[in-house]
């Protein structure tokens, strides 16, 4: 699965900084009415000024209005066309290439509108609305997934002293370029070049463009399974939507953390953030990231077994998906269209859904398009140090030209009484051109006015929303912890294994990713019996937290039914029996779920100084006479919709003769992400460890592999993705 390069998270950053780029005007009844009155009185004014009034009106009614959108933009490019007024021409087309692309999702047709409108400010030298459409134009082709052009467009920015002169261009272009390499797996360098551009902006003391960045931050470290950075990151950014009172932007960041949550499998906390930034994109009316919200709501239903639910979700995200060419999106909804038909058994279907998927994906990933940029990076390295060149010898002309100029100061004294003259006049005429212009800047304030008070209503609905959740998240932790002192009431205690071991000779390293935990571990002994063997038995169930916690108590159940009421004491025989147990009680011959659990059993025959071990998934390590042996458990899993039912557990003896040292594991010390390469921890690196300490005691056991761990752990600045439980057992 790659949804968690998380293709569909990026286009809401990207989608943000076109939205603020963009739409710049209020789009409300206050500023357009102010406007219409406006109108009539520019009789007198400049034709620029009447082109631009008329191109303010028709942004107002860019989302609300298409018949009056379209009539004032047409007004003002006839005024601009027949007055020639190259940048109001440029704004017409640039206006509408966005309506193109937000309102119709027509991409190919806004970006030759933008194309148009760049011709036309050229003939201005308007640096910065060329570079503004190039980098839209950059934004465009990412979204549709040709990563190739979108790289040329942005180094056109920035291989042109002209165009990124400007440091808010330069952190944008950062920005945009750290999200092809995110879309191309280079996390790291996606990473590198979403900081370059936050120090940018902190070495210009700008905070407006700030969380933009951040947004796209938090989203990497995501892909690298930064989950502590990915949180910090998405709250900064938050925090600073909050001070602003900005509600609107402050989905993305919301939406981030519900990605977050999601890669976490913790897909209960995960809906709310979802929900809340959905309603928010439903309320301002964004097609494009609508279909990546739907998207990520069926994701969650998917893990929580709700196939109906995760259906009806990625079906909508995919009508948005396809009429706004978002091919990434498409891809990303039939791979889950794949999981939902798999969960409902419709193999065949699923594999149809799947193979669309990877055909859509490689087509937009072909080794040919990763070249074309690492050529086009290598170009711009080069046009870079040649532009450097060129500036220092504009500089040294420069300064011959000054020499030059002084010789004209004479000259130019004798003109200075003329241009006073002429300054006067001008005066004059600014003057009375000054009122108009500070009529357009009282509106302006109206529309300020009325864009704060609506902003303050939205914050106040959030600040609502976040202390609802709040309330919730505290129930739930109660809840919670409750049902941890429940759970570790009926795991064993220490003194029944000090009973039946000796305080010296075991060891249990037992570690919740949560609260509580899917893992449990099970001893029974009969000693009111002679020569009764010991059971016991780790057990790692389906899900983690809540869920794994409900899956151990049943388990724990089944197994005191199993062995204490109906005498079963082979390993085998109560593997099989519980995985009869299992389908039975969830009822998995009707409702098809994949609960279930994966175990590890032995019965230790004191007298006779042997062991019997069965397992299902989960392998069985012991080391004796300084040798260590694995010995792998079935593949059959205890309970589940894959589980045969009709299979039984094969049985293994191991003699003990000489003092041996048994080891029970569930997968998550194995499975554990981290090091230097946040990698796997594996089954070779634990047998490494595992040898270097079974001769110490068995305290010291378990203290150096938790130490282990926590070093494993910390070295990726990763946080523990599973529960843990390591038994050790000398013999």
């Amino acid at each position: 699965m790659k949804y968690f390069k998380s293709l569909f998270y990026f286009y809401l950053s990207t989608i943000l900084f076109i939205h603020l780029a963009f739409c710049s005007y209020a789009q409300n009844q206050t500023e357009i009415d102010s406007l219409l009155a406006l109108l009539p009185k520019l009789s007198d004014s400049p034709d620029s000024t009447k082109a631009e009034v008329l191109l303010q009106l028709s942004n107002n009614y860019l989302y609300e209005d298409t018949i009056n959108f379209i009539k004032y933009l047409e007004q003002a490019e006839v005024l601009a066309n027949t007055k020639q007024l190259s940048n109001s021409q440029g704004r017409c087309k640039q206006l509408f290439a966005v309506y193109l692309h937000r309102v119709k999702g027509k991409n190919s047709t806004a970006i030759t509108n933008y194309l148009a409108s760049i011709k036309f400010y050229e003939k201005t030298d308007n640096y910065q609305e060329i570079a503004r459409n190039y980098y839209d134009i950059a934004s465009i082709y990412l979204i549709m997934g040709n990563y190739t052009t979108a790289m040329r467009y942005v180094l056109k920015i920035l291989k042109k002293p002209t165009l990124s002169n400007n440091y808010k261009v330069r952190a944008k272009c950062h920005h945009l370029l750290g999200q092809v390499y995110y879309l191309q797996d280079d996390f790291k360098q996606a990473i590198n070049y979403q900081i370059e551009g936050l120090e940018i902006l902190r070495q210009n003391a700008d905070e407006n463009l700030k969380p933009m960045l951040l947004n796209s931050l938090a989203i990497f470290y995501l892909a690298e399974k930064q989950y502590a950075k990915a949180i910090k990151t998405n709250q900064e950014a938050i925090d600073i939507y909050t001070k602003r009172g900005d509600s609107l932007s402050m989905m993305y960041p919301i939406h981030n953390m519900g990605d977050v949550y999601l890669k976490m499998k913790d897909y209960k906390k995960a809906l709310p953030y979802f929900d809340l930034s959905m309603r928010i994109q439903l309320a301002s009316g964004s097609a494009l990231d609508i279909s990546v919200s739907y998207t990520v709501v069926a994701l969650c239903y998917v893990g929580l077994g709700q196939a109906d639910k995760a259906e009806l979700n990625i079906k909508k995200g995919l009508v948005f998906a396809k009429n706004n060419e978002e091919f990434n999106a498409i891809a990303n909804g039939y791979e889950v269209l794949s999981m939902i038909d798999s969960m409902r058994g419709n193999f065949p279907q699923a594999m149809m859904h799947y193979k669309k998927a990877i055909s859509l994906r490689d087509s937009l990933n072909s080794k040919d398009r990763i070249e074309q940029m690492a050529r086009m990076k290598t170009m711009y390295d080069g046009d870079k140090k040649d532009a450097e060149n060129l500036a220092l010898k504009t500089e040294q002309e420069q300064k011959q030209e000054t020499i030059k100029l002084q010789y004209y100061v004479i000259f130019g004294a004798i003109l200075s009484f003329v241009i006073c003259v002429v300054f006067a006049i001008t005066l004059y005429i600014a003057n009375k051109k000054g009122k108009i212009a500070n009529t357009l800047l009282q509106n302006q304030q109206k529309q300020i006015a009325q864009q704060n008070k609506q902003v303050q209503l939205s914050f106040e609905a959030i600040s609502l929303q976040k202390n609802l959740l709040q309330n919730q998240h505290n129930e739930i932790t109660d809840s919670i912890a409750y049902a941890q002192r429940i759970q570790q009431a009926v795991l064993p205690f220490a003194d029944r294994f000090d009973a039946t071991f000796g305080a010296d000779n075991y060891f249990i390293l037992y570690k919740p990713r949560n609260v509580v935990s899917g893992d449990f571990y099970w001893l029974y002994e009969n000693d009111k019996v002679e020569n009764q063997p010991v059971i016991l038995i780790v057990a790692d169930c389906t899900g983690h937290g809540v869920p794994g916690a409900f899956m151990s108590m049943i388990g724990i159940q089944l197994l005191q039914e199993i062995v204490i009421q109906q005498n079963i004491m082979l390993p085998d025989e109560i593997l099989t029996k519980l995985k009869s147990e299992i389908i039975y009680v969830l009822k998995q011959q009707q409702s098809k779920t994949n609960d279930g659990m994966d175990a590890v059993a032995i019965s230790i025959d004191k007298p006779n100084k042997k062991v019997l071990f069965a397992g299902a998934m989960n392998p069985l390590f012991y080391i004796q006479d300084a040798k260590l042996t694995e010995i792998k458990g079935d593949k059959i899993s205890i309970g589940g919709m894959y589980s045969d039912e009709g299979k039984s557990y094969t049985s293994t003896t191991i003699l003990c003769e000489n003092t041996t040292t048994f080891y029970l594991i569930s997968d998550g010390y194995r499975d554990q992400f981290g090091g230097k390469l946040n990698k796997k921890f594996t089954s070779k690196r634990m047998r490494n460890l595992l040898m270097e300490n079974h001769l110490k005691p068995m305290e010291i056991q378990k203290n150096n592999l938790e130490n282990a761990l926590n070093e494993w752990i910390q070295t990726a600045n990763e946080t523990q993705t599973d529960d843990i439980t390591v038994l050790g057992i000398k013999i």
